[in-house]
């Protein structure tokens, strides 16, 4: 029988306190200490960056990367005993790593639980840009590719569920735009151009199966109505989702529906007024 030590109770109760409030959004969830967090996908990516984040600051600990694995995430009981366990042995960031950004460490950690799902990470290297694009990549048995663009401030890690449903059976990637994320550019305000650049450059040169299906969240999907234009013979369907910023939906709506009766006034009205 396991003992639940004052130390370890504190720590279970304040981490369901954390995900009803930051990440389910909801006073009594009817979450507990042995509900299966990953399994169910309360635990995506982004969730895993705030609750690493959340870790170190009310515990006092920071999270190893041999620590971020399935088995020290997969209920709140679980994670309450890494952090117990970290907390007898005192661990602590080597010298080394004592630089990292806070952002960066924690993003990077919250993609191991990916990687050991069996998605892939890759970063290519953009020469005329002077940066390197960061991706995710799953691989199936279809003749065509999923590729999902994120809206701004969201890494490729938000698409990390829809990842995992896909893996094995589809193919499929996902990116970080430029300055997000892990991808980075020597230029300091990096614009809609760059990542149509980048993007392309990815599909083009590592041989991502077509016809492509782009998925685009809010700015994700201006680039992917602009691949769409630029590549349609490799395209075969445009999915856009979040645009964002709309005052009246009915009136945008209606202004949308009679664009899309010509579909080069609509490019117009998108992306060059």
């Amino acid at each position: 029988m396991t003992t639940i030590t004052k130390n370890n109770a504190k720590i279970q109760a304040e981490l369901i306190t954390f995900i009803n409030a930051e990440i389910l959004e909801s006073e009594d969830s009817g979450l507990d200490s042995d509900t299966p967090l990953l399994a169910i996908g309360i635990l995506d990516s982004l969730a895993m960056v705030s609750l690493i984040a959340k870790i170190e600051d009310a515990f006092g600990v920071r999270v190893p990367d041999e620590a971020v694995n399935p088995d020290n995430f997969q209920s709140v009981a679980a994670i309450a005993q890494m952090i117990d366990s970290i907390q007898e042995k005192n661990a602590q960031l080597s010298p080394l790593d004592s630089h990292l950004d806070p952002y960066i460490k924690s993003l990077t950690d919250s993609l191991k639980i990916l990687e050991s799902a069996g998605i892939k990470r890759h970063k290519l290297q953009l020469t005329q840009q002077q940066g390197e694009l960061h991706y995710l990549q799953v691989t199936g048995n279809t003749d065509y590719s999923y590729v999902f663009l994120p809206g701004v401030g969201n890494p490729s890690s938000s698409w990390g569920n829809m990842l995992l449903s896909l893996n094995g059976e589809q193919s499929a990637i996902a990116v970080d735009l430029l300055g997000f994320g892990l991808s980075s550019i020597a230029s300091d305000r990096p614009n809609y151009a760059d990542n149509i650049q980048a993007v392309l450059t990815l599909l083009e040169t590592q041989q991502i199966p077509q016809p492509w299906i782009l998925v685009g969240s809010s700015a994700g999907a201006m680039i992917g109505a602009e691949i769409s234009r630029l590549k349609p013979e490799s395209v075969k369907a445009l999915i856009i989702t979040g645009f964002g910023f709309v005052q009246n939906p009915t009136a945008w709506w209606e202004y949308l529906m009679n664009l899309s009766k010509s579909p080069q006034k609509f490019l117009e009205a998108a992306y060059y007024r």
